[in-house]
């Protein structure tokens, strides 16, 4: 479902290749992105875009990964503090039924 996307986050991650403002369009597209400084808050278990470096996830009840526009991909605990090199972040929730995209992303930044 996810194949074309994940590919263009994998290489992103890995510093393979720099992603155009196409790919990330794609990406956004894809995946169905907010574009909300709120996030989580208003949009619980939705792909969301942060248009922020610092991202919070006080009174978020579930784990996300965040990446940056720099291939910085952090796992996201709930009630923790997170800054990003970048200014922009894409977050993707961790629940069932993103768990094929989820898990490669988990596993490959187990790896760098």
């Amino acid at each position: 479902m996810f194949d074309d996307i994940l590919i263009l986050l994998k290489s992103h991650i890995q510093k393979t290749k720099i992603l155009t403002k196409d790919d990330w369009s794609k990406i956004i597209e894809g995946l169905e992105c907010i574009e909300d400084i709120r996030g989580q808050w208003d949009h619980p278990g939705k792909f969301t875009l942060i248009k922020s470096s610092r991202i919070t996830m006080k009174n978020v009840d579930i784990s996300l990964i965040g990446i940056d526009e720099t291939g910085c991909l952090k796992l996201m605990l709930p009630e923790c503090e997170y800054r990003f090199p970048g200014k922009i972040v894409l977050e993707i929730p961790i629940n069932e039924k993103y768990k094929e995209i989820t898990n490669e992303l988990l596993n490959l930044n187990k790896k760098t």
